[in-house]
């Protein structure tokens, strides 16, 4: 099905543009500086070496970037197709962690991931939904120190799940140091806000204050009961196969 047009309140489309410009600058910096090493050191083939190692990654962050804001284009025009199926809880904060597990090794973070062993199943684009997660779960390695923990919790509440992510520091204070105001709260997040507002969903950000640690939350309609494989010629009873 067609993703239906999706309005995030409180950010308007010069906002927007500002956020964009924002994040684009950052990749900028350190490929400027891979460059003077390219320029002052061409016989050097260790800086050389890093430098290249630079420019990659940055190329890499920006086609990222500019993929998240491509896909905030589409969502808004409602011309991005969700393929949503029945998918359990459980694969799909699987998927998302194994996503992201990379990411905050090479960060230095321990990530804690608890999820209901209860059987839960809800009717989402996992690709999609995986993608917001991945941006969550980064945006918060990005903004905690080096070791610092982060924690992920899903668990089912009445015909709603929620999906938790959080560490012990403030990330919205810490993305205002620095001359990152906007970071933070940035592409990527309003990316996944999108994605979890097309899925019926909801997503906040709350801090309890400097050093006490930030949480941004989603939650999602899901099916009330585990279905049923239907009963068994013969009468007997039957039996539930769904995966846990």
């Amino acid at each position: 099905m067609s993703m239906p047009a999706v309005q995030i309140s409180g950010v308007h489309n010069a906002q927007l543009i500002a956020l964009v410009a924002h994040e684009l600058r950052h990749p900028l910096l350190p490929i400027r500086h891979a460059a003077e090493l390219l320029r002052d050191a061409v016989s050097d083939a260790g800086t050389v070496r890093r430098a290249v190692e630079i420019i990659d990654r940055e190329a890499e962050n920006m086609n990222r970037l500019i993929g998240d804001l491509v896909d905030v284009s589409r969502m808004q025009s409602g011309a991005l197709e969700l393929l949503c199926k029945r998918a359990p809880l459980f694969e799909l904060m699987e998927r998302a962690i194994e996503s992201v597990g990379l990411f905050a090794r090479e960060h230095g973070h321990p990530l804690s991931v608890s999820v209901s062993p209860e059987p839960i199943y809800l009717k989402v684009d996992v690709l999609r939904l995986c993608q917001a997660l991945h941006n969550i779960i980064a945006n918060v390695c990005q903004y905690t120190d080096k070791h610092g923990d982060i924690h992920v919790r899903a668990q089912r509440h009445g015909e709603r799940v929620s999906i938790v992510v959080g560490n012990a520091a403030n990330v919205f204070a810490q993305a205002g140091q620095g001359g990152r105001t906007q970071a933070g709260l940035g592409l990527g997040v309003y990316l996944a806000r999108c994605i979890v507002d097309a899925h019926g969903g909801t997503m906040t950000a709350a801090s309890a204050g400097a050093n006490r640690g930030s949480e941004f939350t989603i939650e999602l309609p899901c099916e009330l009961s585990t279905a049923m494989i239907p009963e068994p010629a013969g009468g007997e009873p039957a039996v539930d196969r769904s995966p846990a």
